[in-house]
C-alpha cells in the first residue's frame, strides 16, 4: 500500500511518512512544511488526501481477506486506530 501511494503521489507519501514517523520521526505540520519548503496548509491538504487514498488502498488490499462487509469495517477501524 505504501509503495502504491508512493508511486501514485510521491509528495503525499513523503508528507504521510514524515507525519506518521515510519522510523520514529513523527513530525508536526509546521516542521514538515519547513522541511519541504511548502506552506503548512499544503501539508494539511496533502495529508488529508493521502489518508483518504491510503484508506482506499487499505480497503482494496483487505477486502479479499475478510468474509463480510462488517468484517472489512472492523479491520478498517482497527487500522484507523493505529493512524
Amino acid at each position: 500500500m505504501f509503495e502504491r501511494l508512493r508511486a501514485e503521489r510521491p509528495e503525499w507519501y513523503e508528507i504521510f511518512r514524515l507525519r506518521f514517523g515510519f522510523r520514529g520521526e513523527a513530525a508536526p505540520y509546521a516542521e514538515i512544511a519547513a522541511r519541504l519548503a511548502v506552506p503548512e496548509t499544503e501539508v494539511a491538504n496533502a495529508l488529508h488526501h493521502a489518508k483518504h487514498r491510503f484508506r482506499e488502498l487499505l480497503e482494496q488490499e483487505t477486502r479479499p481477506a475478510v468474509a463480510s462487509p462488517e468484517d472489512l469495517e472492523t479491520e478498517l477501524r482497527f487500522f484507523h486506530s493505529i493512524f
